[in-house]
């Protein structure tokens, strides 16, 4: 069966669950430029009381309303204070930015969601047996599914440029004077990456195992330690010193720095699902007979993402510096105690292969 006729058919049946998300992501992009577009508005109405109120204290204390460093009218100070794009927004100042670029978590949750969808569909609907059956490929399974995620990364894009086509459509021009175009289109392509990311990650823990609850938990157990390394200071000050510029700000002013990152750890990912694809097999055998990849993934996803919620609740109270010794100790402790488990229960297994015998 040719590629065309596979993707074709896969297609035919999953539609309306990869449809549905792309409408949700489409709406979140429009949804949050809404509520940002309103928030503006009120943030630069003012009643006639609130008026009145602040000419007669620019009559009274002109020299309270500047602007670097020099006195300037009313009308410019609000102009300024109500610019809905910060001035050097995507650049370090003194290793400090001046404004927050929040990353739009609705988008990564869906995305990840869909991972898990993308991993699970065909198995449980058996959909993916049934194609087998027909001499489909595995790989060409794969293949399809990667386009479906392609095309689910190219709908972010999407919904970022309707997101910013709105707010740039509908908020006065003179809110706008610090728009930075390029800055902001580096920053899409970063969260259209990472977005691609966690759509793997969901993907990739559903192919470890084939309890739904458990590959959510592990995706967003792993999230939650990855987010941490990219935002907090501890592991960057861990690997190169304690004056290191904490990485979030290098994200945030630095797009191409997330962009380049989140991509090679997609690929890795994607690399892992398709051997992992390949390999798969409707029998679930018990954790301790399964592939060598699949338990020894198994087994370093669940040390890293778990053992660093160990250490957060066990050992971080006991922590005297800024440094994440408290998360290693807990991946080591988690790692001791999966290893010991899983030693015990091989021996267990074959001692009663020698009793059977």
């Amino acid at each position: 069966m040719t590629f065309k006729q596979v993707n074709r058919l896969w297609w035919a049946q999953s539609w309306h669950w990869l449809l549905g998300f792309m409408a949700i992501m489409l709406l979140i992009g429009l949804g949050t430029a809404v509520k940002t577009t309103q928030q503006h508005v009120q943030n630069t109405h003012q009643s006639a009381t609130m008026h009145a109120q602040e000419v007669e204290e620019y009559r009274k204390h002109p020299e309270d309303f500047q602007l670097d460093g020099h006195q300037v009218s009313l009308s410019a100070y609000n102009s300024e204070q109500n610019q809905i794009f910060p001035k050097n927004q995507f650049k370090l100042h003194s290793y400090m930015l001046r404004a927050e670029v929040p990353s739009n978590n609705w988008l990564y949750l869906v995305m990840a969601v869909a991972g898990l969808i993308l991993a699970f569909w065909g198995r449980r609907t058996h959909y993916t047996e049934l194609m087998l059956s027909f001499g489909v490929t595995r790989t060409q399974l794969f293949l399809v599914q990667l386009l479906q995620g392609l095309a689910l990364a190219a709908t972010v894009a999407v919904a970022q440029l309707l997101h910013w086509t709105w707010i740039i459509m509908v908020v006065p021009k003179n809110y706008q004077i610090y728009r930075d175009l390029p800055g902001l289109f580096g920053n899409n392509v970063a969260i259209v990456t990472i977005s691609f990311g966690l759509l793997a990650l969901g993907w990739l823990m559903g192919q470890l195992t084939d309890r739904f609850w458990l590959a959510g938990l592990l995706a967003a157990l792993s999230w939650r330690f990855m987010n941490g390394v990219a935002s907090s200071y501890g592991y960057a000050a861990f690997f190169f010193g304690q004056s290191v510029i904490p990485p979030e700000f290098w994200f945030y002013a630095h797009s191409y720095v997330a962009s380049a990152v989140s991509a090679g750890l997609a690929l890795i990912a994607i690399g892992l699902i398709w051997r992992l694809s390949v390999t798969w097999s409707a029998d679930q055998p018990a954790f301790t007979r399964q592939s060598g990849l699949k338990k020894w993934a198994m087994i370093a996803v669940m040390t890293i993402a778990g053992g660093a919620l160990v250490g957060d609740v066990l050992f971080q109270p006991f922590a005297k510096s800024g440094l994440p010794w408290f998360e290693l100790l807990g991946m080591a402790v988690l790692c001791g105690g999966l290893l010991g488990g899983l030693t015990y229960q091989q021996h267990r297994s074959k001692e009663a292969h020698y009793d059977a015998s």
